[in-house]
């Protein structure tokens, strides 16, 4: 007689968030263990079902601002650092009703930035959205599958909020993951879980300190599989096929710009420009040219800079993934990051992956000419995830003025090792090592819950 298999459903969100799960190995794990079933809208080799029609009004949305702003106010209120919400300042928002709306939503937040008051939003927010009819379809997918125990890859989304919701109500046990390391103090977690994985003990001890309801005893620490393979060249590109693919003339030394989303990112096109004129001085006075490889934010391509490039194509070249690109998207971000001898950019997460893959980062952190009105870069770093690499006394190197590029090439050229030491004892508390150990990790928790 055969023992029954124990049934879990997973849940994702959008593509790169099933990609991380499937090649890292994990899901073909599930699926030799388990009873495995796809909760996605994409395309997927595994037993699936589709998501439901996400049908959730402005009143929701709204809601969910609002609970966000007043968790952030709160924060501030509670913790050391006071400049949580410095990551909901609406500063970019266009067109009179939008601006009315948000406005509306920091005044309000005033009277909910409480334990009570937050409770109070969100038992209105969850009433909404049972309601809705991604609601109702979820809780009928759920009752039907009846699986033992439903697994979220995402703590902040409308989809994994509602699928969450259902659960609660079919009363089915979930596990989730937090999706990034700098998630938990951005007040926008959504999904109440049974048990939580996180990338790290950092991670675990300022989940159970910013929500006290979660006790230690139901967080793991797992790593991320975001990261499963920077341990190997499975995602490499050949030299000769990426430089000759993407058109990248020879040098001594690359760089890598790695442009980041616009609402952080708005005075990049003069930080490309200041660096594009410090290289071309260097290497009109040194033997060892450097070239810029310049990486477009991958959702928001690269118009911003396109005259800047097109005005400077010896010094500065632009790899990006595209439909006509003969390889995907992670392996034209892995090789760009391998190929390349350094990372600069504002405040990215691209500064964890070249620490992992053994690159000195920098970040920019000087104020530009002309600067944008609506954007700070002093503001950039007073971001309170930020703090982690201020304990590694600044683990990554900030260029405070135009000028101090001449040191980091000097850098690059001849003393990468001594920054890189500090990046790697900062990445080592921020994720769990070894890094490919996330799919073992991940089961031996399913062991322990299930």
């Amino acid at each position: 007689m055969s023992i029954r298999k124990k049934k879990l459903l997973i849940v994702f969100v959008n593509k790169s968030n099933y990609d991380n799960y499937e090649n890292s190995g994990t899901l073909k794990l599930l699926e030799e263990q388990y009873d495995l079933k796809i909760w996605y809208d994409g395309e997927t080799n595994y037993a699936s079902i589709q998501l439901p029609y996400l049908d959730f009004n402005g009143k929701i949305e709204y809601l969910k601002y609002l609970k966000e702003k007043a968790s952030l106010k709160y924060f501030d209120s509670i913790k050391k650092q006071n400049t949580h919400t410095f990551y909901r300042r609406f500063k970019r928002v266009k067109g009179f009703k939008n601006i009315l709306k948000f406005k509306s939503i920091i005044f309000f937040s005033n009277f909910f930035k409480s334990t009570k008051g937050i409770l109070f939003l969100e038992k209105r927010l969850n009433s909404l959205v049972e309601k809705t009819n991604f609601f109702k379809k979820s809780t009928d997918v759920l009752k039907e599958e009846n699986p033992d125990l439903l697994l979220i890859t995402h703590q902040s989304t409308s989809v994994t909020l509602g699928v969450s919701l259902a659960a609660k109500k079919a009363n089915l046990p979930i596990l989730t993951s937090i999706h990034s390391w700098d998630n938990i103090v951005k007040g926008n977690k959504l999904v109440d879980a049974d048990y939580y994985v996180v990338w790290s003990d950092y991670m675990k001890n300022e989940l159970v300190d910013y929500y006290p309801n979660v006790k230690k005893e139901i967080v793991f620490t797992t790593g991320t599989p975001q990261f499963h393979d920077y341990n190997s060249n499975q995602k490499l590109i050949n030299r000769e096929a990426f430089f000759s693919g993407f058109k990248i003339p020879k040098a001594i030394f690359y760089i890598c710009f790695s442009a980041n989303f616009e609402a952080i990112g708005q005075d990049e096109p003069q930080y490309l420009e200041d660096l594009i004129l410090e290289v071309t001085e260097y290497n009109t006075s040194s033997k060892e040219n450097i070239h810029i490889i310049f990486r477009p934010h991958p959702t928001e391509g690269s118009n911003r800079f396109d005259n800047l490039l097109s005005e400077n194509s010896d010094n500065v070249t632009k790899v990006i993934h595209t439909k006509n690109t003969e390889f995907n998207a992670s392996q034209v971000l892995f090789s760009t990051i391998y190929y390349t001898d350094a990372m600069i950019n504002v405040g990215s997460t691209m500064g964890l992956d070249a620490t992992l893959l053994n690159k000195p980062a920098f970040y920019l952190d000087y104020t530009v000419k002309n600067s944008s009105p609506l954007f700070s870069i002093d503001e950039i770093y007073k971001l309170v995830h930020f703090k982690s690499l201020k304990e590694f006394d600044n683990a990554i190197y900030h260029i405070k003025s135009k000028s101090e590029f001449a040191e980091i090439f000097k850098i690059v050229a001849e003393d990468k090792n001594v920054v890189i030491v500090k990046q790697k004892k900062w990445a080592k508390t921020i994720v769990k090592h070894p890094t490919e150990g996330f799919a073992v990790n991940y089961m031996n928790v399913l062991s322990k819950v299930i």
